[in-house]
Order: structure tokens, then C-alpha cells, then sequence
């Protein structure tokens, strides 16, 4: 992969997924913005693909979408899907505590989260944001659990169901007087590239800031993983990283292009921080989410996040303590020291089943995780 310049990144600004676009295009034309947007919500509320409820014209495109591609190597699928039975609950928790405030850093794209108003929300009602956030949480779980990646298998249907809501946001946003010229297209190229980037690159970068010992062969296969799945979700070539290298390069161009302080960002930021002290019941763990961030981010993106540096050695002792038990002990069946476990245990456990119980309500059926997930992880998320 060659490193596009910025001025192909500003290009690819412009450039969305022409053909998830024309299909919304062509059911609006058909059925009507009314249709189109029941259908937006109706993929939304629900966990799985309601194939037999989505219009004649979604399920003919949905259908001819199932296929992997062709770059996605199977020895490295298996390898990443290992890897990911691993350390999973590690990744969910730094995929909360660092992948998410580092988009939400990115200015232009922080935008579109809040104009689609399903993660910024009334001081004090976070069962949207909880919502989005277990969405975010059960496409990783899906996409990467064993068996997930196969032709019409789970993970192909979550792919392609993220890609047909992303192409009604933009839909919807442009339609309602989104300022192209300032922010370019809604969830355009490049900002699909840098999301990719939170789900794979950026998690590895979090395991080594945790001083956790992850092979070179794995990294690399969880990065090629990624990059298959970004071709399923629409990314063009040229965004899509073929080594570990290329990913971190291009993770760090598209961030010096984008990040910044904005309000929409800090709003971002304050939900996820309050939604994480409203589920950690510990007054140990009060002051963990704003501290983890800080320390996966680094002081420049947690300012330009609204997040106020803590006094006192407890905001530096939280993540220390995770950081140690992390390295401690690579499988969860190794866990040792009860206050470590505990730690861990507020910060996945915890607070993974509260993010999955909000899809008891507005998704209309409770999470259930993969059994081979649950027995591996020692979790039960009946619980």
C-alpha cells in the first residue's frame, strides 16, 4: 500500500460507497423518503439482518453482498479469530477507552456522529448512546468470533447492514442541508478509513501501550482481517493497509489531518466518560474512564476532548493497575490477584453487559453472546 497524499485525502472526501448510495437513491425514487426511512430504522432496531421485512430492491442488493473477498487469506482469518479469542475483552475495553474518543478527536467526522443525534443526547438519558455503543461492541464480537466470517455467515450480514445504514445517514444528512463544503461527505472515504483503523490497528497500538506481547504474525493477520472487512464495508483500495506498517501510517496521516478540539467531540467524549461512571458502581472506579482515556489517547487529544487532567496519583494508578494486569496474565484463565481481577473486571465485564442490555428494549432481543466467547472469557451474559 502506498500512502495516499493529502490532497488524494481530500479527494476521497468527496468519495462515499457509490453503490450502497445508488441503491438508497433508487428506493427513495421508487417508494418515497417515508420508505426509505422506515427502512433505515428498521435496520437499525434490529440486532440480526430482517432480510424478509426490507423492500424486494434491498433484499436483490443484499443478496449479490455476501460474498468474501477475495484478498481475505483463511489461514490469517483463522489466526486473527485465535487471536481474538484471546485477548477479546481486552480489545472491547480499549476499543471503548481509546479506538472511540480517538474518532471522536477527529473534527469533521465527530460531526456526523452528533448530526445523526443517535450518540449526543439530553444531559442524563444515555440509553441512545449506551445503544450505539453495544452496536459498536456487537459488530466487533460478530465480525471477529469464530465462524463469524463466512459466505451469508453473521459477520457478513452485520458488514453489510452497517454499510446500507451508513449510506442512509448520508442520505438523510445531505438531504437535511448537511455543509458539504466544510465537512465533505458524510461518513466519506476517509473517514471510513480511520474507523477501520480504530477496529484493527488502533486496538493493537492499545495492547502495546498495555505492555502486552502480541506476535508479529498475529498482528499482521488482524490487521489483513480488517482490511478485507473494509473492502466488504466499501473503502477503496488505496485505504485499505497491507501490512501492520502501512496501517500505522495511515491511522497517523489521516489523524494529523483531523484531529483537533471541537465541540461535537467533547460532547462525544462527556457521554462516553458519564455513561462509564453511571455503570462503574466501585468510588474506586469513579475517576477510571477520564484516566484510561488520557492514558490510551495522550494529553493533547484528551484536551482537545474536554477531558481536565486529575490530580492526584489515583488517575494514574488505575491504568497502571490494568496495564500491570494485562501483562500479569495473557488468558483470562490465568487471572490472578483479586484486586486486579475486580479492575478488570468493572471494566469489561461490567461494563460490556450494560452496554448489551440496552438491545433488550429498542432492538427488541436481549444480546446473546457466542457460547464458545462466553466459556473462553468465563462470562454469562444471562447474568
Amino acid at each position: 500500500m502506498t500512502l495516499p497524499t493529502a490532497a488524494q485525502l481530500d479527494a476521497l472526501r468527496n468519495q462515499a460507497d457509490p453503490p450502497a448510495d445508488e441503491l438508497l437513491a433508487q428506493l427513495v425514487a421508487e417508494q418515497g423518503p417515508a420508505q426509505a426511512k422506515a427502512t433505515f430504522d428498521l435496520l437499525i432496531r434490529r440486532v440480526e439482518m430482517p432480510l424478509a421485512e426490507l423492500p424486494p430492491l434491498v433484499q436483490d442488493y443484499w443478496q449479490s453482498h455476501q460474498q468474501l473477498p477475495a484478498r481475505l487469506d483463511q489461514e490469517q482469518l483463522r489466526i486473527a479469530q485465535d487471536f481474538f479469542v484471546d485477548h477479546g475483552p481486552k480489545l472491547l475495553v480499549i476499543l471503548y477507552y481509546k479506538s472511540l474518543p480517538m474518532l471522536y478527536s477527529c473534527v469533521k467526522g465527530a460531526e456526523v456522529l452528533v448530526k445523526t443525534a443517535r450518540l449526543d443526547r439530553p444531559q442524563g438519558d444515555w440509553r441512545i448512546f449506551a445503544r450505539r455503543v453495544a452496536e459498536t461492541a456487537q459488530f466487533l464480537l460478530g465480525v471477529m468470533r469464530p465462524g463469524g466470517l463466512v459466505n451469508v455467515g453473521e459477520g457478513v450480514q452485520l458488514i453489510q447492514k452497517v454499510r446500507l445504514i451508513h449510506a442512509s445517514i448520508r442520505h438523510f444528512l445531505l438531504a437535511d442541508g448537511w455543509d458539504q463544503s466544510a465537512f465533505g461527505l458524510p461518513i466519506n472515504q476517509e473517514d471510513m478509513a480511520i474507523t477501520l483503523c480504530s477496529f484493527g490497528i488502533s486496538t493493537l497500538n492499545g495492547l502495546e501501550r498495555m505492555g502486552v506481547e502480541v506476535a508479529e504474525e498475529q498482528k499482521e493477520a488482524y490487521v489483513h482481517v480488517w482490511s478485507a472487512v473494509g473492502e466488504m464495508l466499501g473503502i477503496v483500495p488505496e485505504l485499505l493497509p497491507d501490512s501492520v506498517a502501512a496501517a500505522r501510517a495511515l491511522e497517523e496521516a489521516i489523524l494529523e489531518r483531523q484531529s483537533g478540539p471541537s465541540l461535537a467531540g467533547q460532547t462525544l467524549a462527556s457521554a462516553l466518560v458519564q455513561f462509564a461512571q453511571e455503570r462503574l458502581n466501585s468510588r474506586l472506579l469513579q475517576t477510571a474512564p477520564e484516566s484510561l482515556i488520557r492514558y490510551f489517547v495522550g494529553e493533547k487529544m484528551a484536551a482537545d476532548l474536554g477531558l481536565n487532567h486529575l490530580p492526584g496519583c489515583l488517575s494514574g494508578l488505575v491504568p497502571e493497575l490494568l496495564a500491570g494486569f494485562f501483562r500479569k496474565g495473557e488468558r483470562l484463565e490465568e487471572r490472578s490477584q483479586p484486586a486486579l481481577q475486580l479492575l478488570f473486571d468493572e471494566l469489561s465485564k461490567v461494563t460490556m453487559k450494560a452496554m448489551f442490555k440496552y438491545f433488550d428494549n429498542y432492538k427488541q432481543r436481549t444480546f446473546v453472546l457466542h457460547p464458545e466467547l462466553q466459556r473462553k472469557w468465563s462470562l454469562d451474559a444471562a447474568e
